[in-house]
């Protein structure tokens, strides 16, 4: 166990990795192709904190523990947590034994290697094509400077995997009186194959230009988004997801607005109130989205599938999408065909989002 506290900004990020795996692990456990669930925590620190607070790969270890009480027939799961202090991971073990010794189907791969022995062995894994398996990676702070940019690509070319990377924005992202960001800056030469980074940027500035640069290098493969966790001005954090799956990409959104409702970018820490959840209005806050919306409905129609994924695009819900649309329609600014059974009807959801599901044109009344 760690001697010292987890920070609020931890706390926040483990949250929302909670908030994300128990979606995650109710839609592939219950996935009847899928063979395994391959796990892995690839700096997974101490395990436990004062207060008995854990961190992120006892956490893990619960939620597959629910998921196999709760539903015996989910797949064979293995969960791999790493850390170079042998220390940590021989704590993590001692740990989460006991659930592995309760659910058979649960493997423990405790490890204590650096990222470049550790790499490779997880590509060699993901080569192994004997099971059907869906792979989820959590990549946080501890070891963050001995993975590469090339690590994340070479990871994510895998289909079936998904990856939740924990940047800390705030130390890598530090000014010189040139305007050149100091920290980690192999990783952000890298990324921006030594293009030099716009000037100027204030931290919000370099996570925007970072994702996109990440879209850009994933060459549309990849769904990219980022949740940002914010302690005051100048300490800023910002967990980064990568999926192919466009359901993956809208089980995280969901996560991201039950921490934020009103605009599901990111977390904050007041000093007086602790930790919290959610900031003070609970209104969603739709400008972005309406202004998408009407770009995307202002040429020839477009159907619902296409206004799902726009919706998802800017980072919001299908709900919130339904909601701007029915307030169109009552306002008569829209028209649906064919007609939906009743007024705001658009089956924008995942059943829907391609050719196979049921289609709508949604267009501009002029």
């Amino acid at each position: 166990m760690s001697q010292k506290p987890l920070p609020p900004h931890s706390e926040a990020k483990i949250k929302l990795l909670k908030a994300y795996l128990e979606a995650y692990l109710a839609v592939v456990g219950h996935d009847p192709f899928t063979e395994r669930i391959f796990l892995a925590d690839l700096f997974c620190g101490p395990g436990m904190y004062p207060g008995n607070k854990a961190g992120s790969p006892v956490e893990i270890g619960r939620m597959l523990a629910g998921l196999h009480k709760s539903y015996p027939a989910a797949p064979q799961t293995d969960f791999l947590f790493n850390d170079t202090d042998v220390k940590n991971t021989a704590d993590v073990e001692s740990f989460l034994c006991p659930l592995e010794s309760a659910h058979p189907k649960i493997k423990l791969i405790p490890s204590s290697k650096d990222a470049a022995t550790l790499i490779p062995e997880l590509l060699a894994e993901q080569a192994d094509q004997r099971l059907k398996s869906k792979r989820f990676y959590f990549v946080d702070p501890f070891g963050y400077s001995q993975i590469s940019l090339t690590d994340i690509l070479s990871l994510l070319q895998s289909n079936g995997t998904e990856l939740l990377l924990f940047q800390p924005c705030s130390f890598m992202f530090r000014f010189s009186e040139k305007g050149t960001p100091e920290a980690l800056a192999g990783f952000m030469e890298e990324l921006s194959r030594g293009t030099p980074w716009p000037k100027g940027l204030n931290i919000m500035g370099y996570i925007h230009h970072t994702k996109r640069l990440l879209r850009e290098r994933l060459q549309g493969t990849h769904f990219v988004d980022t949740f940002t966790i914010q302690k005051d001005a100048q300490t800023i954090f910002c967990l980064f997801f990568f999926t192919r799956h466009i359901r993956g990409f809208e089980k995280m959104l969901e996560a991201k607005w039950r921490f934020n409702g009103e605009t599901g970018h990111g977390w904050h820490y007041s000093s007086a109130n602790g930790v919290d959840d959610l900031f003070a209005s609970p209104t969603p806050q739709t400008q972005v989205l309406e202004k998408a919306l009407d770009v995307l409905l202002s040429g020839n129609p477009a159907t619902n599938a296409e206004v799902y994924r726009e919706a998802l695009s800017q980072g919001f819900l299908p709900k919130h999408a339904n909601d701007v649309l029915s307030a169109w329609q009552k306002a008569g600014k829209i028209s649906v065909e064919p007609a939906p059974p009743r007024s705001g009807v658009f089956y924008l959801n995942y059943e829907n989002h391609d050719k196979s599901g049921r289609v709508v044109l949604i267009s501009k009344v002029s």
